[in-house]
């Protein structure tokens, strides 16, 4: 399995969009429909991040707390950057 079916495979276990993906990594929606699409090569660094990003959100999916972990996604990649 690539990087690329990887992704797209456990959002679609997970019954995730691209845009929360993208929050929860500090990527666009747009760049993570390139990363699937194959129009990028994404670094181990980068699928790491956005498969435990996956799996972090679709968890607290199932456990009804997702806008919670975005939210802290999103505090923690703008700590990032600064």
């Amino acid at each position: 399995m690539t990087s690329r079916e990887r992704i797209l495979y456990l959002r679609a276990l997970y019954g995730l969009n691209q845009t929360d993906v993208g929050v929860a990594c500090g990527f666009t929606r747009n760049y993570i429909s390139q990363l699937e699409n194959g129009h990028f090569n994404m670094s181990q660094e980068q699928e790491i991040r956005i498969v435990n990003a996956i799996y972090k959100i679709g968890e607290a999916k199932k456990q009804g707390r997702l806008q919670d972990v975005l939210n802290d996604l999103k505090k923690q990649n703008k700590k990032n950057i600064e």
